[in-house]
């Protein structure tokens, strides 16, 4: 069965918020997902919308936090989705996101790990493919601005 699915940008502030309105308004909890990108973890909140007298026109809601970083603390939706407890405890583990005020927290007893966070570690070939796109882009940069100064006669 296919379902409609949208993505909405959510503010970290407003995660909270945002899980008692769908509760309130009588939506599914689907999931929570962890990304390692760039710029961060990002964090997708699924929730599912009932269609009462029709299952096929459901639609799935995707709520996306993005750039989440080690200092951030994110508030727990177990207050309204008891079961998001399996979820935001394997995302603290495997991607070190704090989520706080977790209803069934294993503080960090969820796995056993032999690496801490090991979902945020990048390969030996990413972290060089990384780094010698920053050394083009400060390269590209430093021409530009040499050819600016030039072009003035500075």
């Amino acid at each position: 069965m296919e379902y409609k699915q949208s993505y909405i940008p959510l503010d970290a502030a407003d995660i909270l918020e945002q899980a008692q309105t769908c509760k309130n308004a009588g939506w599914r909890f689907v999931q929570m997902l962890a990304v390692n990108t760039e710029e961060g973890i990002d964090l997708i909140y699924s929730f599912m919308v009932p269609f009462d007298d029709k299952p096929s026109k459901a639609e799935i809601v995707n709520y996306k936090v993005t750039k989440v970083n080690k200092e951030m603390t994110i508030r727990s939706i177990t207050d309204y989705y008891l079961e998001a407890f399996v979820f935001e405890n394997e995302i603290h583990e495997l991607f070190g996101v704090q989520i706080v005020g977790i209803a069934i927290d294993f503080k960090g007893n969820f796995y056993t790990l032999k690496q801490n966070e090991p979902m945020t570690i990048i390969s030996q070939a990413q972290l060089e493919a990384r780094e010698k796109a920053k050394k083009i882009a400060a390269a590209k940069a430093a021409k530009a601005a040499k050819a600016t100064k030039e072009g003035k006669g500075e």
